[in-house]
């Protein structure tokens, strides 16, 4: 799926990689343990910039325990930059956060 000079910048902390070995353990830990994955896709927009690169932006819905162990649902944003060489498409950038929450309501 990446490119093997591919760079990963996720929201946790830690979760930044260069290259396919480094990206391999990121998703190795981020798929290890015992909660299973929740991702809701909700959008994506992609966009040829090139011949042979589309940026795609999406939106997800993560769902996990919260700090009181009930479900929270965060919106994951991503920002992707695909690269076709080969005859197939892999990452090169890929890029997720998290937005801050709302500041509280005024009293």
């Amino acid at each position: 799926l990446f490119e093997d000079n591919a760079i990963i910048i996720w929201p946790g902390e830690g979760e930044v990689a260069r290259g396919k070995a480094a990206i391999a353990k990121v998703i190795k830990a981020e798929c290890s343990g015992t909660r299973k994955s929740s991702l809701k896709q909700i959008s994506s927009d992609s966009r040829a910039i090139g011949k042979n690169y589309i940026i795609n932006v999406g939106m997800w819905d993560d769902t996990k325990p919260g700090p009181d162990g009930r479900p929270m649902t965060v919106r994951v944003r991503t920002t992707e930059l695909l690269h076709r060489s080969k005859g197939k498409w892999r990452d090169m950038v890929d890029h997720a956060s998290v937005g801050l929450p709302p500041p509280p309501a005024k009293q």
